[in-house]
């Protein structure tokens, strides 16, 4: 079975409408928004949750299709 690393997440999500999402996680469930960073694939809104971190990202174009195997 795996172990933590540390007593928290970091969790990364591709978002269309950065607007909404951003409202959705600040104002309706409280996170703080610690900032933004630019990368290469896009803009990264990194919110906090306890010591879990949320990152919504905006990706410059449609991320590409991902099909599971």
């Amino acid at each position: 079975m795996m172990k933590p690393a540390k007593a928290a997440l970091d969790i990364g999500v591709f978002v269309s409408d950065i607007a909404a999402s951003l409202n959705f996680y600040q104002n309706l469930l409280g996170m703080e928004k610690e900032g933004e960073s630019q990368m290469p694939i896009g803009m990264m809104h990194r919110l906090k949750f306890g010591d879990s971190v949320f990152k919504l990202i905006e990706p410059k174009g449609t991320p590409p299709q991902v099909h599971p195997a």
